[in-house]
């Protein structure tokens, strides 16, 4: 593992596992100043990626978690966003 770059803001890294040996992978959060490490299983320090890792990102959509937040903290709005689509579904024309 080497850092491809570095600011006050971000760390990139470049992972090159070694064949030979299982790759294990350490979390920390976004906002965190400690590792996931209390996260895990008792007694569990690393995560196995052939394990523990069932996924990876494909790709994103910027912003999109705003929806959920508003509409938990403001119910009215999820009462007017089905009524438009209720609205939107008896207007449509084929």
């Amino acid at each position: 593992m080497r850092a491809v770059s570095s600011s006050a803001q971000m760390l990139t890294l470049s992972i090159n596992p070694s064949r030979k040996k299982p790759l294990r992978l350490l979390t920390k959060g976004d906002n965190n100043s400690a590792d996931d490490t209390e996260l895990y299983a008792r007694g569990q320090d690393y995560l196995d990626r052939a394990r523990d890792v069932i996924g990876s990102v494909v790709g994103y959509i910027p912003f999109v978690g705003y929806v959920t937040i508003l509409l938990s903290e403001h119910p009215w709005l999820k009462t007017a966003m089905l009524g438009l689509m209720g609205a939107m579904v008896l207007l449509q024309r084929e």
